[in-house]
């Protein structure tokens, strides 16, 4: 029996959600990152580009984009999920646009199967990560 790889998954891939996958990869910290967004371009396209920029590294970071079913075996998931940044509109004016998004991934997230960490970087980070807690 071989050592479990350490598998990630973030939903919300972004600017933040692909920095995340960024550092994760560069840190050495993972060995299987996942990339969930409704957007699937965007997050093939942020796959690819980290795929590429691990490679010229002594390390084998398997790099993709899947479904919600990936979390069932993963260790962590990242939500950084919710609407881009308006300039002149607070953190707190974001999070209707925020709420409405989570009503979506909270249900696909427990139907998972998942049983690992949650971290939530979705803003407004404090309220959400209680909401998500809750739920």
């Amino acid at each position: 029996m071989g050592i479990k790889p350490r598998k990630v998954v973030i939903i919300g891939a972004g600017h933040v959600g692909s920095h995340v996958g960024s550092s994760l990869m560069m840190m050495n910290v993972v060995d299987e990152l996942v990339f969930i967004d409704i957007d699937e371009k965007k997050a093939q396209a942020h796959a690819l580009d980290l795929y590429d920029s691990v490679s010229s590294l002594n390390e084998n970071i398997s790099v993709k984009v899947g479904g919600y079913e990936e979390c069932a075996d993963a260790d962590v998931v990242v939500i950084s999920a919710g609407t881009q940044p308006v300039p002149g509109k607070k953190r707190l004016q974001m999070f209707d646009d925020t709420m409405e998004v989570l009503q979506d991934i909270i249900p696909k997230l427990k139907n998972s199967g998942f049983n690992g960490i949650v971290v939530s970087i979705s803003n407004p980070a404090d309220i959400i990560a209680d909401h998500i807690r809750k739920r």
